[in-house]
């Protein structure tokens, strides 16, 4: 498996900071949902990982063990056109409005091709 260099990294990065918000929330199972195939078999995977990013990857792992439930799913980009599309805004929102806890952010509650 080869990674994409940044993008890749990012997204290990993001399921870190969900699992952390996971564990804020005292939540007992997660599920994550990527559209990067490769991120998935990376993650799930109970080898140990030895590519760039492997120290970062093996610290994930660590911290899923912490759940008593926790699956990683791979769904096709054009089937999760809602995480796309806040994935795509993100950069442009200030930092106060980049994490949402009980709703989506305007830009994406009021467009209609959703």
């Amino acid at each position: 498996m080869s990674f994409q260099g940044g993008v890749t990294h990012a997204e290990i990065l993001a399921i870190c900071f969900g699992v952390q918000l996971g564990k804020e929330f005292d939540c007992s199972s997660i599920i994550v949902e990527l559209d990067s195939l490769n991120t998935v078999q990376v993650v799930a995977s109970s080898d140990e990982c030895y590519l760039t990013y492997g120290a970062l990857i093996e610290d994930l792992k660590e911290r899923i063990r912490l759940f008593g439930s926790c699956s990683f799913k791979y769904v096709r980009r054009n089937l999760n056109d809602i995480a796309h599309r806040i994935a795509t805004l993100y950069p442009t929102l200030s930092p106060w409005e980049g994490v949402w806890m009980d709703t989506l952010p305007s830009a994406i509650c009021t467009d209609p091709t959703l």
